[in-house]
């Protein structure tokens, strides 16, 4: 009987466990959030393929040309998210690029302003333009 009581007690606490561990649960904002990042990391270690991927098609030449014009890209910062509601397939992102270019160096840090759009289950980014210099990160 007392072996049967730890094992029920052993099972609880595993049960228990494993769903603190299962973590948030996956809503539209937080995908795209875990999105913006990875998108974003892509551009940072120079993977262009797996970045363009969430581009969309029409606005990858131009999303290309905005890229490159940061040269390459040093750091990220996400800044305000809103999402359009209901039902959130639509979101406004601000987000700051550090970059700098071969051979001179010269660091240059841009605000961007972003525009994802869900279609099924992915998001796309489908609009990029710099920032106003006044307009905050919203950080």
């Amino acid at each position: 009987m007392r072996r049967r009581a730890l094992l029920c007690g052993l099972a609880v606490a595993t049960g228990c466990l494993l769903a603190g561990c299962a973590g948030r649960p996956e809503t539209r904002a937080t995908g795209l959030l875990d999105l913006l990042r990875v998108h974003h990391q892509h551009l940072r270690w120079e993977n262009y393929g797996p970045a363009a991927q969430q581009v969309d098609p029409t606005f990858r030449p131009t999303w290309a040309q905005l890229t490159a014009q940061i040269g390459r890209i040093s750091d990220f910062e996400l800044g305000h998210i809103e999402m359009k509601d209901p039902p959130g397939d639509d979101a406004r992102v601000m987000v700051r690029i550090s970059g700098f270019r071969v051979p001179d160096m010269t660091l240059r840090t841009v605000v961007y302003r972003q525009r994802w759009r869900r279609d099924g289950d992915h998001w796309r980014l489908t609009e990029m333009e710099p920032a106003q210099a006044a307009s905050p990160l919203g950080l």
